[in-house]
C-alpha cells in the first residue's frame, strides 16, 4: 500500500490504456509502411544516418580514448622530464661532462636516446650495471679469499723466514687474518716502506758506497795486480834465464812466455768481476735505487757462487790459472830463432824434464829470495837441498845442475849415497862433506870435514861405509 502513495495521478497506474495506444500506433505505422514508399525511403535514410552516427560515435570514442592515452603518456613523459631535470640539477656545479661521455660510450648506442625510450634504455643499463656489480662482487670474494690466504702466510711465515728473521712475530702476532682488517696490514706496510725501509735503504746505500764498492774494487784490483805481478815476474825471471846456458852445443837459453788463455770458468768469473759496478753517474742523475739494487744482487750472486763451490773458488781465485805458460828455448847467437818449445815435461825424457825444471825453478828461487848476482852477501838466505839428485841423471845433466846452482849463487846441499861416480860429480862444487856412517844398523855417526879431507882419506871412508 505504501507504494501507491508514490503515484499522484491515476494515469500513471493505468498501463492498460497506454498499452492499447501503443498497439494502435503500431498498427497505424504498419499500415503506413505498407501504403507509402516514401516512408521506406525515409526509414532507410534514417537507418543510414543512425549507422553513420553510430560509426562517428565509435570513432569519437576511440579518439577520446586515444586522447586520454596521449594525455596520460604526456603526463608520464612530463613527470620523467621533471625527474631528469631534477637529477641533472643535482649535479650542477660538478665536472661530469667527461664522465657522461664515458658513460654514454660504455652503455648507450649512438643516436638511440629519445624521451620515449629512456625507460627501456634505463632498464637495459640498470641490468648491465647490476651484472657488472655481481661480477665485481664475485671478483671481490675471490680477491678477499686470496688476500686472507696471503695474510695467513704473512702472520705464519715459513721456517726459513722465521729462522732468518727471529723477531718476525713481534710485528705480526696481533694481526687478524680477516679481510676486514686488511687496513692493519696496509698500515704495517706503510710503516715499513716509509720509515723502516727508508732507513734500511739509507744504510744499504751507505754500506754499498762506502763498504762493498770499495772492497770489491780493492778485491778486483788485488787480483788484477797479481796477474800483472806474475807477468812482471816472468819478465824478471827471463832476465835471469837469459844468463844461463841451457845447452852448450848449440848455445841456447830458456825464455818463459805467459799468455792470457782463460778457461771457461775463469772467463765467466772475469766477466762478472767487471760487470758488477753500478753506474753511479746515472744514479746521481735519476736517483733510481734499482741501479744500486742490481749491483748489489750481482755482487751477492758472485760471492754466493764462490762460497758454494770450493773447487770453482780455488780455480778462479788462483791468478796463475788466468795465464798459460810455456818455455821457449832460443839460440843465443840469434834469439829470434826458436830451437825448441816446451809446454810441459810429459814428452821429455827424465833428464831433459829435470833439466828444464831445475832451470826454471832455480831461477825462480833466486828471484824469490832476492839473490844478487854477486851472491856473496852472507846475510842472504839462498839454501836448497837436493835429495838423490843424480839417481836418474846422466853426468851431463848432473853437471848442468851444479853449474846452474853455482851461476845462481845458491847455497846447496846434495844428499847422495857414497857412490864414487856421484861423489866425483859434486866434488868440484862443494866445500864441506857431512859423511854419515851407520853402525850395526842402529846407530849413525856423522863426520863433518872439508872436501880436501875427504879427498885425502877417500879410500878409508869408502871402505868404512862398505
Amino acid at each position: 500500500m505504501t507504494r501507491f502513495i508514490e503515484f499522484n495521478t491515476f494515469k500513471k497506474l493505468d498501463w492498460w490504456f497506454i498499452s492499447s495506444q501503443i498497439q494502435e500506433n503500431r498498427h497505424k505505422i504498419d499500415e503506413l509502411q505498407k501504403t507509402s514508399d516514401r516512408i521506406k525511403t525515409l526509414k532507410k535514410q534514417r537507418d543510414d544516418i543512425l549507422k553513420l552516427l553510430d560509426g562517428k560515435k565509435r570513432k569519437l570514442d576511440d579518439l577520446k580514448g586515444r586522447l586520454r592515452e596521449i594525455e596520460s603518456e604526456l603526463n608520464s613523459q612530463r613527470q620523467t622530464l621533471r625527474e631528469l631535470v631534477s637529477t641533472i640539477e643535482n649535479y650542477s656545479g660538478h665536472e661530469v661532462a667527461e664522465k657522461l661521455i664515458h658513460f654514454e660510450s660504455s652503455f648507450v648506442s649512438s643516436g638511440e636516446i629519445i624521451l620515449r625510450n629512456i625507460a627501456e634504455i634505463q632498464r637495459r643499463i640498470t641490468k648491465k650495471i647490476n651484472d657488472q656489480i655481481e661480477e665485481s662482487k664475485e671478483e671481490l670474494r675471490s680477491l678477499s679469499s686470496a688476500a686472507e690466504t696471503l695474510m695467513r702466510s704473512f702472520t705464519n711465515p715459513t721456517k726459513a723466514i722465521s729462522e732468518k728473521f727471529e723477531d718476525w712475530n713481534a710485528d705480526t702476532h696481533r694481526l687478524r687474518e680477516n679481510v676486514e682488517f686488511i687496513d692493519e696490514y696496509i698500515a704495517l706496510l706503510e710503516r715499513i716502506e716509509k720509515q723502516e725501509l727508508a732507513e734500511y735503504k739509507k744504510q744499504f746505500k751507505k754500506y754499498l758506497n762506502e763498504e762493498m764498492i770499495t772492497k770489491m774494487s780493492d778485491f778486483q784490483t788485488w787480483l788484477e795486480r797479481q796477474e800483472e805481478d806474475i807477468e812482471e815476474n816472468v819478465e824478471t825471471l827471463n832476465g835471469s834465464l837469459e844468463k844461463i846456458n841451457f845447452k852448450n852445443n848449440p848455445s841456447t837459453f830458456i825464455k818463459l812466455i805467459a799468455e792470457k788463455d782463460y778457461a771457461p770458468k775463469v772467463k765467466e768469473f772475469k766477466i762478472r768481476l767487471n760487470d758488477w759496478k753500478p753506474n753511479l753517474v746515472e744514479f746521481e742523475r735519476t736517483k733510481d735505487e734499482t741501479i744500486l739494487e742490481v749491483s748489489f744482487n750481482k755482487i751477492k750472486s758472485l760471492l754466493d757462487n764462490l762460497t758454494a763451490d770450493e773447487n770453482t773458488r780455488k780455480e778462479v781465485l788462483d791468478v796463475r790459472n788466468w795465464l798459460k805458460f810455456k818455455a821457449v828455448e832460443l839460440h843465443r847467437e840469434d834469439p829470434s830463432k826458436v830451437f825448441r818449445m816446451y809446454t810441459g815435461t810429459a814428452k821429455l825424457s827424465g833428464g831433459e824434464g829435470s833439466q828444464l825444471t831445475y832451470t826454471i825453478l832455480g831461477s825462480a828461487i833466486a828471484y824469490q829470495f832476492g839473490i844478487h848476482s854477486e851472491g856473496l852477501n852472507t846475510n842472504s838466505f839462498r839454501f836448497i837441498c837436493v835429495d838423490e839428485a843424480f839417481s836418474k841423471q846422466d853426468d851431463e845433466k848432473a853437471r848442468f845442475l851444479m853449474e846452474l846452482c853455482k851461476q845462481l849463487h845458491l847455497q846447496l846441499m846434495v844428499v847422495s849415497p857414497a857412490k864414487a861416480e856421484e861423489v866425483a860429480i859434486v866434488e868440484p862444487y862443494i866445500a864441506r862433506v857431512h859423511f854419515v856412517q851407520r853402525k850395526d844398523n842402529r846407530n849413525s855417526v856423522v863426520f863433518d870435514m872439508p872436501i880436501k879431507q875427504l879427498q885425502e882419506h877417500r879410500q878409508k871412508y869408502l871402505e868404512a861405509v862398505g
